[in-house]
């Protein structure tokens, strides 16, 4: 076959998710490039990306949720 496309990482502004993406012309101008390859290695580094974003808004809801409650004290 011929030379497959060129795979994009994006992510998305509205949902601030990882998408791996095959485009022809270039990533849309509204989201962000995070890397490029193949699809195989796009769809890796899309779910390794999305992991860490999973934890890190975990993180972020914990310290939110404890900064809440060490307001509580008197």
């Amino acid at each position: 076959g011929g030379m497959a496309a060129p795979c994009w990482v994006l992510r998305c502004c509205s949902c601030r998710r990882f998408q791996a993406q095959q485009v022809g012309c270039g990533p849309m101008g509204r989201e962000r490039v995070y890397g490029q390859g193949s699809g195989r290695d796009c769809r890796l580094h899309v779910q390794k990306l999305n992991l860490l974003q999973g934890e890190a808004e975990e993180a972020a809801a914990r310290t939110a949720r404890q900064r809440q409650l060490d307001n509580f004290v008197v």
